[in-house]
Parts: structure tokens; C-alpha cells; sequence
């Protein structure tokens, strides 16, 4: 057997005797397949390592990327914003109004806030497709890397 494992129970001779650890494997110098088996033992330390050290942060970065709460909050602002500017400006259009004494008729003020209704949902629609895009483009980015500075700096 090409492997000796850390704290094995051994005899004088090298003979297994006990119990083994549970610790991987680690080849013995000499042998035929040193080499590939020094490098299986190198990449399953990596692999080990990388699954108890950087799995459990990535898997936090893809749970909060890939999350429906921060797109919720977004497109509830989305609204909650648009509502505020809209209500804003109508206000303001007819104090304007009023201050120079340019009174609407009942139809005129209806056919205002259909038109301001219309702006609205249209200024709504618009600021959520555009977040639900940029927020699609930037968990890609997150994922595959591409938001580092490293690699905006590679794409130029």
C-alpha cells in the first residue's frame, strides 16, 4: 500500500496495527506512484479545504444574490418614489395654476390626471424592468466574478 495515513498505529516495522485516523492519506516517498498520488493528495487538501473554508461564504453570497428581498424592497421603493414625484408635481402645476389665476374645468382637471395616471404607471413599469434587469446582470456578474475591480479593470 503506497499511502501512509498521520497518526496510524504502527509497529517497529511499519506494519499497520490499530485503528486509522481520519485524516487523508499521505503517500510515501519511494514509491512507483509518488507523484500521482502526491498530487491526488494536494488536490483533495484543496478541495477539502476549499469545502470547509470558502463553500459556506459562497454559498451565503449566491442565498443573498439570488434572493427575492432585496428586488422586493427595490421595486416597493420603485413605487413608493414614483407616487411621491407624481403627487408632487401635480401639486406644483396647479398652485402654478392657481397663482396666475388659470382656473381648469372639471373635464380639464379629469383629462390631467388620466394623463398624469398614465405617466405614472408608465414611469412605474419603466423603474422596474430596468432594476429587475440590472439586478439580473449584476447576480450574474457576482457569480461567475465580474464585479471585482480585478476584472473590470481586464475588460477595460
Amino acid at each position: 500500500m503506497p499511502y501512509n495515513y498521520p497518526y496510524d498505529e504502527t509497529d517497529r516495522t511499519g506494519n499497520f496495527t490499530g485503528t486509522r485516523a481520519t485524516a487523508l492519506p499521505v503517500p510515501r516517498p519511494g514509491s512507483d506512484t509518488y507523484a500521482q498520488d502526491m498530487n491526488a493528495y494536494i488536490a483533495r487538501q484543496q478541495w477539502e479545504d476549499y469545502q470547509r473554508r470558502f463553500q459556506p461564504v459562497e454559498r451565503q453570497l449566491i442565498d443573498e444574490t439570488m434572493g427575492r428581498e432585496l428586488l422586493d424592497k427595490r421595486l416597493s421603493s420603485i413605487s413608493a418614489i414614483t407616487d411621491t414625484s407624481f403627487d408632487s408635481a401635480l401639486r406644483n402645476a396647479r398652485m402654478t395654476r392657481e397663482m396666475y389665476g388659470a382656473g381648469q374645468t372639471n373635464q380639464q382637471r379629469q383629462y390631467e390626471d388620466r394623463r398624469m395616471d398614465l405617466g405614472r404607471s408608465t414611469a412605474i413599469a419603466d423603474a422596474r424592468n430596468s432594476t429587475r434587469t440590472h439586478i439580473h446582470d449584476r447576480n450574474m456578474d457576482t457569480l461567475a466574478g465580474g464585479s471585482s475591480a480585478v476584472n473590470q479593470a481586464i475588460r477595460g
